[in-house]
């Protein structure tokens, strides 16, 4: 038997819920007159008011409040990233939630004599996935990566990674960590990368834009770089072959 599948109600001010009244009303009202100009222009607004329900709800407690909070940001960082965020992931651009923290709460099934181990892990494996997709883009045609941001678009922020900095944990202990694992395990050492932090909502965005590089560049004595929207490792004879397209 099929049953219904309904999206959930995001949250809704007092004000919005009685503009979208208001809107569909006169919307009834436009109709009953024949005044089909009006009822585009309101069916308009409806529909930017219902995108920022679903889709911006989280940025401010009110549409005109999140419509002024956006015309603010015309021509900033902020709208930079945003623009970013917004149209996805791709061969130039990737996510990632954190340098180096996981959430121990994903954890609560695995015993208490392997978590420990299980978490330090993980943690070094999202680290590795970062360094690895910025030696990527070095190796391919350059891109931004954003850490603080899920791979649904959704900002995280960075802020979970200070817990594990520890003395120094706030902006400048993140970008003295990243620059050390950058300094440690890329060579040849990348010294044109753009590192910028961007607060949105709140929330702390680390921005990194890898340009291109003639010379190779290798993580952990790997080479790796993007396939579409991928990350890949290049070995035997396809490494070769690279290295020679190189030359």
């Amino acid at each position: 038997m099929l049953t219904e599948q309904y999206w959930p109600l995001p949250p809704i001010s007092d004000i919005d819920q009685r503009r979208l009244t208001e809107l569909v009303d006169s919307i009834f009202e436009a109709k009953g007159y024949g005044r089909d100009g009006d009822y585009k222009t309101l069916q308009e607004e409806i529909d930017l008011r219902i995108q920022f329900l679903f889709m911006n709800y989280r940025e401010a407690p009110t549409y005109d409040e999140w419509v002024a909070k956006r015309e603010a940001e015309k021509g900033t960082a902020i709208e930079e990233v945003r623009k970013l965020i917004a149209a996805g992931e791709s061969g130039a651009v990737e996510f990632k939630q954190s340098l180096e923290y996981v959430d121990p709460t994903g954890y609560a099934a695995v015993p208490d004599a392997q978590r420990t181990q299980k978490m330090a892990e993980d943690r070094k494996g999202v680290t590795h996935s970062a360094l690895k997709t910025i030696c990527a883009f070095l190796n391919t045609k350059g891109g931004t990566l954003l850490i603080g941001v899920h791979d649904s678009g959704e900002i995280i922020g960075i802020e979970p990674d200070y817990t594990l900095l520890g003395r120094k944990q706030d902006r400048d202990g993140f970008e003295n960590k990243l620059t050390d694992l950058l300094k440690t395990r890329l060579r040849p050492i990348p010294h044109n990368l753009d590192i910028r932090f961007v607060e949105i909502d709140g929330k702390t965005v680390c921005r990194i834009d890898a340009p291109a590089e003639r010379a190779p560049h290798y993580l952990d004595n790997r080479l790796y770089v993007r396939l579409g929207n991928s990350t890949e490792e290049l070995t035997g004879r396809d490494l070769e072959d690279w290295l020679t397209g190189r030359v």
